[in-house]
């Protein structure tokens, strides 16, 4: 009885202490930047700057996107416990970690509960362009991770970074999910909390510090006091949200081919496509190809159908409809799930019942000197942020949005637009061109132009460049989910390219927009795993490449002007004929590119989607062996499925990629920190592929009992790790199981 109660009292001498604790700590930093410290979470810090009205915004990016799905964020303050050392004032959790700060504000540092320090930040001040600097300390030795999906390399360490979406187009230094988040193999990292286009820089400006200059008036970051860099990903996640689980079918292959392939049902059709009538193979046709290879997708993206169910007249609109259905219906009677694609941010029919023009955002177009030049037209300007993409600057030199801010013209587009092709069979949408929307206040050659949303405090705390589209595919993919799983029907795919904070949320992104050749396929792993350790951990990419570097059109067959019949048995035109043709390349010869679509093919059947698309070609178009690899693959992407969902179910609550660097499972081996041409898949596999067109490669193995999958011989490796030289052939990979 007497131990219990001594248990009682010290309980209630712990409460005691921390309900007199402090719930913030506010101080200034040289220069006068007024600035307010508070714990929120486990082993997580807040630090913000005051605003230059003197306040502290409550409203970061990642309340202002739980907010707009409707959450109370969590956790909320914690109390602190203060004690003062030697020029130091020490602040102390309730989960025992710590932070340092100067007596005279000029450095913060942060410790984890086992007393390792993590973080040091050293600067709080304003920029030179009228932003502010958040910077700290860099150990000589130590190694940066993050920052979104990005195609440049891996350890960011040396490296000065934009973080902005934009469509890079091939452009390794362009991101096309921007997200202000790194860690480092001290343990522990930094989340700006800000949809702001920012810089990160690490150790350019200076060789032994990080710095963060954001285009805003104040800072709101946070620190994870961590030893592990593993944990800095669930801390992010719990105020930015975590993924949804993707159904089984979502890992794909996901068959998606531009126009006009599946510009028809069936073919043979044609469309013009770049000056030249291209053959389509219609997509009944492409599924049957598919079929005789021995290798049915999972899920095709009918991208040139359009998704267009309704019409101007009933009769118009039935007929519309029963045309469409035919694709989804014959698809579903083998399994597959047929998806739409589309624009992000599109109402995708305006002539859908009850369609109001409001329901658009709309802008309002000023001269740079302040004079109305347009007011309230719902044409966007595309403002490009370093874009180089030829589809954009051809075809897009404007967009229509929906103004999601607006909840009738969110419940018309649920009710009116997307329960219809639900009905229709459709199960997802490849959604692109993320990068387009413009913040308020761009300028757009000599103009400017400013949103006039129905509910402008949706955005407030969120700059719209990069809200507005992880706003719209979030809240999207959650809502048309909820309805399908109430009927039974499963989850929606949202597959779409880009976004900020939060896009971890719908599953699944991928890569861009990327050449056909071996110099972009490492960049394509680089995607996955740069994005896995940013928090979002379902990533993919159009397998071996989207576009050929140097395409021509090879001629293919001839059209009747007249008739529209088509001969596939010759390509010399008579009369009142046309040439048709078959893009394809004229400078990567057929078996440079099968080599090339093989080591593609190889690494991405161990991640958690296989998706193809772009205009190149077909598995199917390639020669036997390489057909039959495709066929093998798939297997083994396939028997990998409930491993690859049982890692999908803890990157959703955990953060853990399932396509991870070695650093993030071996943090203290320094040989791991810069390896970025192997990876760790799901829980126990350590692939090594070829990105290169040879057949010989360096691997790394790290401490522990390794076994070759294919050969079965075992490696038994000691502190310090492995190197040698393995040869493996076109067609295979490297893959070691870690016991």
């Amino acid at each position: 009885m007497k131990i219990g109660l001594i248990a009682v009292y010290g309980l209630l001498a712990t409460v005691a202490v921390w309900a007199d604790a402090m719930k913030s700590v506010d101080f200034t930093a040289p220069g006068g930047v007024k600035c307010r410290l508070t714990a929120e979470g486990a082993s997580m810090w807040r630090i913000r700057t005051a605003r230059d009205d003197g306040t502290f915004a409550e409203v970061g990016a990642a309340q202002a996107l739980a907010r707009w799905m409707g959450e109370t964020l969590r956790p909320a303050q914690r109390p602190l416990r203060e004690t003062v050392g030697a020029g130091v004032r020490v602040f102390t959790a309730p989960d025992g970690s710590k932070a340092l700060l100067a007596a005279d504000g000029s450095s913060l540092a942060f410790v984890s509960a086992t007393g390792r320090k993590v973080v040091e930040v050293t600067r709080l001040a304003s920029g030179a362009k009228g932003g502010m600097v958040l910077a700290g300390r860099l150990l000589p030795c130590e190694a940066v991770y993050g920052l979104g999906e990005r195609l440049d390399r891996l350890n960011k360490r040396g490296t000065r970074v934009r973080l902005c979406t934009s469509d890079g187009y091939n452009d390794s230094s362009a991101s096309y999910v921007a997200i202000p988040l790194f860690s480092t193999t001290r343990g522990g990292g930094v989340f700006v909390n800000a949809y702001e286009i920012m810089t990160a820089d690490f150790g350019v400006s200076a060789p032994d510090e990080w710095r963060m200059e954001i285009e805003k008036d104040a800072i709101d970051a946070y620190v994870v006091a961590t030893d592990r860099m593993r944990d800095v990903p669930p801390r992010y996640l719990a105020l930015a949200g975590c993924p949804s689980v993707p159904d089984d079918w979502q890992f794909g292959p996901v068959v998606c081919r531009y126009a006009p392939d599946f510009a028809a049902f069936e073919g043979p059709t044609a469309r013009i496509v770049h000056g030249h009538l291209t053959l389509g193979l219609g997509l009944k046709n492409i599924v049957e190809k598919y079929r005789e290879m021995g290798a049915l997708p999972s899920a095709v993206v009918a991208e040139g159908r359009g998704c267009e169910i309704f019409g101007a007249t009933p009769e118009a609109q039935e007929k519309n409809r029963a045309e469409f259905r035919k694709a989804p219906d014959a698809l579903a009677k083998d399994g597959i799930r047929y998806m739409i694609y589309m624009g992000m941010g599109s109402v995708l029919s305006r002539l859908a019942p009850s369609f109001r023009p409001e329901y658009e955002v709309h802008v309002t177009v000023t001269d740079t000197a302040g004079s109305v030049k347009a007011e309230r037209t719902n044409l966007i300007p595309f403002v490009t942020y370093r874009s180089n993409n030829p589809d954009v600057s051809k075809h897009h030199k404007g967009s229509r949005y929906l103004d999601i801010t607006d909840p009738d013209a969110w419940k018309w587009y649920l009710d009116n637009v997307w329960q219809p092709l639900l009905d229709c069979g459709v199960r997802g949408a490849k959604i692109d061109f993320c990068e387009e929307m413009p913040d308020e206040g761009a300028l757009y050659g000599d103009t400017r132009f400013h949103y006039r949303w129905k509910h402008p405090e949706v955005f407030e705390g969120a700059a719209v460049h990069h809200a507005y589209p992880t706003f719209f595919i979030a809240k999207l993919c959650r809502d048309l989910t909820a309805r399908l799983q109430a009927r039974g029907q499963g989850s929606f795919m949202a597959l779409s390219r880009g976004g900020g904070i939060g896009a971890q949320r719908a599953p699944f992104m991928w890569a861009g927009d990327q050449k056909r050749d071996f110099a972009k396929l490492d960049d394509q792993l680089l995607a996955m795993l740069n994005a896995g350790v940013s928090g979002v951990p379902f990533m993919t990419y159009d397998m071996a490449g989207y576009h050929y570097t140097a395409p021509v059109q090879t001629p293919v067959a001839v059209r009747n002007r007249k008739t529209g019949a088509f001969d596939l048995s010759r390509t010399a035109p008579g009369p009142d004929e046309e040439t048709v043709y078959r893009r394809y390349s004229g400078d990567l010869p057929l078996d440079a590119e099968q080599r090339l679509f093989l080591r593609g093919l190889a690494f991405t059947a161990y991640s958690p989607c296989i998706q193809t698309h772009g205009y190149v070609r077909h598995p199917f178009e390639f020669d036997a062996a390489t057909r039959a690899r495709y066929v093998s693959y798939s297997a083994r992407h396939h028997a990998l499925a409930g491993e690859i969902a049982a890692a999908s179910r803890a990157a959703a609550r955990t953060g853990l990629p399932v396509v991870r660097p070695l650093a993030w499972d071996y943090q203290e081996d320094e040989n791991t920190w810069d390896i970025e041409d192997e990876y760790l898949f799901c829980d126990r596999y350590l692939v090594a592929p070829i990105l290169a067109d040879f057949t010989v490669r360096e691997i790394y193995l790290p401490q522990g009992t390794w076994k070759e999958v294919d050969t079965g011989v075992r490696h038994v490796v000691p502190a310090g790790g492995k190197r040698f030289s393995k040869e493996v052939p076109f067609g295979d990979i490297a893959v070691f199981t870690r016991e």
